[in-house]
Order: C-alpha cells, then structure tokens, then sequence
C-alpha cells in the first residue's frame, strides 16, 4: 500500500490523475492520522507527500520510505514558501524534486527532478506541479530509485506571513502582478491594498507588457465584515 499525504487536491485535478486508480493509494490529509501506528496498521510501503507543511515525527520518516517534494532547484531555495519567494526574485522556471524526508528540512537526498514553469496564477502553476509529481509517483512506484545526495552550496527562503501580499509603495507594474498572480489560489489570503475602512482583493490578473498595464478582477470587502 502506498500513501499520498497533502492539505489540498491540486494532484487531483490533472489529466493524469488515473494514477489514483491505476495503483493501490490512500490519501491523507488529516494531521492526527500522520502517524507510526496508523501508517504501520496501513503497511505502508512509500508515504508521499505532497502540499504538508506540518511537522513528520521521526517515528515515521525512520520507519517508512518518506518521500516529500519541494519545487525549488535544490540546494537553492530551501524553506517555506518556495513558489512565491522565486516568483519574487524573478524566476520563472525552476525544478519539483523528491526528495527523502530527514530530520533536517529539504536536506534530504533527491530521488528526481523535473523542470515546471512558473508562469500564470498559482492556480496555473499548481496543475503543472501536480502533472509532473502524478508522473514521478508513479516512477517511484513502480522502481527501486535510489537518492542522491545534495551537493552545492545552499539558500534559504522564510515562510511568507499574509502580509506579503499587501500591494504597498511598489512602482513596478510587473512585480504588482507578479504579486497578485503567486497569492492567486486555493484557499492563500490573495494580494490586497487597504483603503480607509475597505479592503481591496485582486485575482485574475493579465499582464499587457506592451501596454505596461494590468487588468484583474477586484473584490470590496469592508473590514472586519
């Protein structure tokens, strides 16, 4: 039995999501289930996860094949928030690796990589995340793949808090909907600007690079309402 853990369903919603038929998969997505015993009642061969940000107790990663993906180009942008802190330093293509869960975060040897774009709302980028981690799943399935150890030197990104969505004193059209577009999905608090008592929501955003302008759907919301 293999086990896909994660907080949100964006592997789901690809062309390949067959692979959750084709092969003995459970999915997760409860906390309290992440655990030895619940994984060994399971006989869990390889636990893969997927969008988790919650602590794996090292019961489970030295007990089981534990095998977490990060899109990032390891050893570069190690940490939280990977896609929105490259989309901000203007990076638009990078790499979605698997690599084996340790005790140390996003340090663990690399089992693949493939490459994924950056571009589009992070709606966009999460579909083609999901495509290429189904395919590597189902690779890690169905061989014996043996990690890599990362080598390079290595940097770090800190988890983004809601307040980095805030559209403040930037004069940069592009890097405002470079903004609006990573914050653009699933439940992630969306790019806003206050304005008196109101609060401004952007989605939607199309970049026009000729005409150096943005148009996007805005939502009103009265503060606290």
């Amino acid at each position: 039995m293999f086990v896909v853990v994660s907080r949100l369903d964006w592997h789901r919603r690809t062309e390949n999501s067959e692979i959750y038929r084709k092969y003995p998969i459970i999915e997760l997505n409860n906390p309290d289930l992440i655990q030895y015993s619940h994984f060994k009642t399971l006989g869990a061969k390889k636990i893969f996860f997927l969008h988790w940000s919650d602590y794996i107790q090292p019961e489970v990663f030295e007990n089981f094949e534990c095998i977490v993906f990060h899109a990032s180009r390891l050893p570069f942008d190690r940490g939280g928030s990977p896609i929105q802190n490259q989309i901000l330093k203007g990076i638009d293509v990078t790499d979605i690796c698997a690599i084996k869960v340790t005790e140390k975060l996003d340090e663990g040897p690399v089992y693949m990589r493939a490459q994924v774009n950056l571009h589009g709302s992070l709606n966009d980028i999460f579909e083609c995340i999901g495509y290429k981690v189904n395919e590597m799943i189902a690779q890690l399935i169905n061989s014996d793949i043996k990690p890599i150890n990362q080598t390079g030197a290595a940097s770090y990104n800190k988890r983004l808090t809601a307040d980095a969505g805030e559209l403040k004193n930037i004069d940069d059209l592009k890097f405002i909907y470079d903004k609006i577009r990573m914050l653009d999905g699933y439940d992630y608090p969306r790019a806003y600007i206050r304005y008196g008592d109101k609060m401004l929501y952007f989605t939607d955003a199309f970049y026009n690079k000729e005409k150096d302008s943005i148009e996007c759907k805005v939502t009103i919301k009265v503060q606290n309402a």
